[in-house]
């Protein structure tokens, strides 16, 4: 009779370190806090920068207006910071420590991209209506106050007005017969 009580509780020790091996480790995996600061080039806050884990869609947050950034994440996981017309970095997630990162520019033109009037943007080689550009070393030639100006009679379509004849006064832009702002 001692035999086999003691068998059972040898099976039962058994099972128990055998269900303990089959829980994923990542159960027991803690999250960190990760603070950080992200700058560009000059030193200056960057706004609206994200910062997302790597190989996970869910888990992010973007800078606040002083380039601050706060995301919990797990222990040991790679950050992937990223911000249009700068070179994304991965950085790993340290929660002792606030994160100092300097993005630098990209080097890369981006291609052009066409903000239309109803919402949403698309690429000009996408777009079936008409549209009117014109390249900023042409606006840069025109000896003028404002680039508002620079773009009288430039495009097709646009109409530069001043509410008065004064220096300085506010200027119009209406395009296509919209209602100026």
């Amino acid at each position: 009779m001692k035999g086999k009580h003691s068998m059972t509780r040898e099976l039962r020790i058994l099972w128990f370190l055998t269900f303990l091996i089959m829980i994923p480790p990542g159960i027991f995996a803690q999250n960190i806090t990760v603070i950080g600061n992200v700058v560009d080039n000059f030193g200056d806050p960057v706004i609206g920068v994200t910062i997302t884990q790597k190989d996970q869609s869910g888990t992010g947050t973007i800078t606040d207006l002083d380039g601050n950034f706060t995301v919990s994440v797990p222990t040991n996981s790679i950050l992937i910071i990223s911000y249009i017309g700068m070179e994304s970095q991965e950085v790993k997630a340290v929660s002792e420590q606030k994160l100092i990162i300097e993005l630098k520019d990209t080097a890369e033109a981006l291609d052009e991209v066409v903000v239309i009037g109803y919402g949403g943007s698309k690429a000009r080689k996408d777009l079936t209506g008409s549209v009117g550009s014109i390249s900023g070393a042409k606006l840069a030639q025109v000896p003028v106050a404002s680039v508002a100006e620079a773009l009288q009679g430039k495009i097709a379509g646009v109409q530069v007005s001043t509410v008065d004849g004064t220096p300085g006064a506010e200027i119009n832009i209406r395009i296509r017969g919209g209602v100026p702002r």
